[in-house]
């Protein structure tokens, strides 16, 4: 559900808030999405509306409605499912239990979580498998936790306040051999951010990129784009050199490439800019 929320819903609209994709697709070439027709669907950027606007009222809902998932209460435990910035309440064993969380995924990983609650209560914070090295303290004191099901379960004074840190690794993922359009591929993933390449940082024909192992983060604070963490990783691209002009095949040659230095930004943002092509899955070296 994370990733669905962090990335499916949240790319169904631009930052302005006006505008609206009714496909997600994890690849786009506009010149295909303007001349092939089964691909018409598949918008470069996102349309101010549609004939049937199901779309905009559908992501409204959702966001409004995001406390339900956030927590859960089963066997007198508050369970903490999701992390974001908000202040929640919650009815547990006949009492008011007031969440504020104040989360950053930026150079470092921290989420300061206040509870306040009538008696002592029991919580399960979920360890997202995205984060590492997850520290739980109580001003300066760490908690020791037991680790049950994926949550990290701890009991606390009426009123608490928890700080939790951890590592956000770059990760790399592969889809099931099986899977053609993404055999020998990766996806990079950093926190619950699935990352992808645009042409605007890029170039064109993305599609003759392959990635390398090396990774760095770089918090941008992006005119178009707002504050956001971007990948910068080492690449390589495919030459097209001269003896492919006027030709369809020709007899195998080992390919030449060129290094590259990438830049991948977080899914979610792609289609802002100017109108291009983007990629999630990349060539793997």
């Amino acid at each position: 559900m994370e990733r669905a929320l962090y990335n499916t819903v949240i790319s169904g609209m631009a930052v302005d808030g006006k505008h609206f994709f009714y496909v997600n697709p994890l690849e786009v070439n506009p010149e295909s999405s303007r001349l092939d027709p089964t691909k018409s669907h598949v918008k470069p950027t996102r349309p101010s509306w549609f004939g049937c606007a199901c779309c905009p009222p559908n992501i409204a809902r959702t966001l409004t409605s995001l406390e339900q998932y956030i927590y859960s209460e089963m066997n007198h435990t508050l369970y903490v499912n999701l992390y974001m910035d908000h202040h929640g309440r919650v009815e547990m064993q006949k009492q008011i239990v007031e969440v504020e969380q104040k989360i950053s995924l930026q150079s470092e990983g921290s989420i300061q979580l206040k509870v306040k609650s009538s008696n002592p209560i029991k919580l399960a914070l979920r360890i997202p498998t995205w984060v590492e090295n997850m520290v739980i303290k109580k001003e300066t004191k760490e908690f020791c936790y037991e680790v049950i099901r994926g949550y990290a379960v701890i009991t606390i004074d009426q009123a608490t306040t928890l700080n939790l840190t951890f590592d956000i690794p770059v990760v790399m993922h592969q889809a099931h051999p099986k899977v053609k359009d993404d055999y020998g591929k990766v996806a990079l993933q950093r926190g619950p951010f699935v990352y992808c390449l645009e042409e605007e940082d890029n170039g064109k024909d993305i599609h003759l990129i392959r990635v390398l192992d090396e990774f760095k983060t770089e918090v941008l604070n992006h005119c178009d784009l707002g504050k956001l963490v971007s990948i910068k990783a080492k690449g390589e691209k495919q030459i097209i050199d001269k003896e492919w002009e006027q030709k369809l095949y020709r007899g195998y040659e080992k390919p030449s490439f060129t290094k590259n230095d990438l830049t991948f930004i977080p899914y979610h943002l792609w289609g802002n800019r100017t109108e291009g092509e983007m990629q999630v899955w990349i060539h793997k070296k």
